[in-house]
């Protein structure tokens, strides 16, 4: 299970290295894509597979789901670490996630999160604990 966040940055050469703890729990190639909260998601490939399986359905003859759903895999890179045990960020997902040097790591139990500290940062500020478990019970107003 992937829980916990770690704070790290950036190399000169805009590579990470994914912590220890979730590198055991992610062998083999990676799958990085665009997040809908502004962050990076992090997938093994059997799980990015099992989680976006429903886009195998977007209907080829439309020509709105298939401008979306290029535009999403455009954000999608497999990716590897290096004989050193970093990977590098794209660029395009760089500039989505708006890091620039200092980075966080969030298991989200499935899968990573790769998040600009300050982007992080602004969203634990916007609620307290107590009222992020009101909405999570289903107490709390969307």
């Amino acid at each position: 299970m992937l829980v916990g966040s770690f704070r790290h940055q950036l190399d000169t050469k805009n590579r990470i290295r994914i912590p220890a703890t979730y590198k055991a729990q992610m062998p083999g190639q990676l799958v990085m894509c665009v997040s809908v909260n502004g962050c990076i998601s992090v997938y093994t490939v059997e799980g990015f597979e099992r989680t976006f399986a429903s886009y195998n359905d977007v209907n080829a003859f439309n020509a709105e789901q298939q401008k979306r759903y290029t535009k999403f895999l455009s954000g999608v890179y497999n990716v590897e670490e290096d004989n050193q045990g970093r990977i590098l960020l794209p660029e395009k997902l760089r500039s989505f996630a708006g890091i620039k040097k200092d980075v966080v790591t969030v298991g989200k139990l499935n899968h990573l999160e790769i998040w600009a500290s300050d982007r992080l940062a602004a969203i634990e500020e916007e609620e307290s604990f107590e009222e992020t478990f009101a909405f999570l019970s289903g107490e709390g107003k969307e």
